[in-house]
Parts: structure tokens; sequence; C-alpha cells
């Protein structure tokens, strides 16, 4: 039993890491540095458990910050949409685009992954997003 969840696991992964290189591909474009007083949008993605407001208190004044949190949890009847549960995930464990499209559509200056972890939900989204510059920290 062990040998066929461990054998899943991998083949799930690999499919994963596929689906992401794929959404790469997909959204290749040029790369433009971005001018820091032009920044007027900024997308951030971050774990719930590690975020803190005081991290954006300056930048609001100036940058229309907006958030996608990602949660270890299961989703509760509350309908938080810019909440991506654990449970939310699909078969790959990747986020349904239903979840992401409205986020991933936005045109940011700048997207900035701040899970300090490898995460493969995570690196799908900066993947699939629209966004001018994108800093992820491990993709």
């Amino acid at each position: 039993m062990y040998f066929w969840k461990v054998l899943n696991e991998g083949f799930k992964s690999k499919i994963r890491n596929r689906k992401i290189s794929k959404t790469i591909e997909k959204n290749k474009r040029e790369i433009k540095f971005p001018v820091l007083s032009e920044i007027r949008t900024c997308g951030v993605l971050v774990k719930s458990d590690t975020y803190s407001d005081k991290l954006f208190e300056k930048l609001n004044e100036k940058v229309v910050v907006e958030k996608l949190f990602f949660s270890d949890k299961n989703r509760d009847k509350g309908d938080d949409s810019n909440v991506i549960f654990l449970s939310d995930m699909n078969f790959w464990d990747l986020p349904p685009k239903s979840l992401i499209n409205e986020f991933v559509e936005k045109p940011f200056d700048i997207l900035i992954n701040l899970a300090f972890e490898k995460n493969d939900a995570i690196d799908y989204v900066v993947a699939s997003s629209n966004s001018k510059f994108k800093v992820n920290t491990l993709l």
C-alpha cells in the first residue's frame, strides 16, 4: 500500500511540475524591470500563517496592493475569495482556474511571492499571472 502511495505522489508531482512548466512557456514575455516611482499596483502571494499587515503599511499610501493567501487548512462555510485553502486544490494539488482567474488576469506592475518555502500551488499562480514583473522565491 505504501509503495502505491509513494508512486502516485511521484507521478502527481511530475505531472504538476509539467503543468507549471507549460504555463511558464505559454506566458513568456519580455522582462522589463519596473521603475520604482512608477509602480501603482502590486499583487502579493503569501501563506496565511506568515503574513503581517505591517509589511505593507507604508506601501499602501502610494500603491494598490492586492493579496492572495494560501492556507494549509480546509475551507469553512465562509467565503474568503482571497484565500486558497488546501481543500480547494484539484487532483494535481493545484488551485482550480475558477479560484485564481480574477487575480492572475490583473496586469499588476509587480507580483511578489512572499511564501518562503517551496509551494507548487503558488508557483502555478505566479506562472499564470499577467503581471508585468514577477518576483518569485523558488521558480
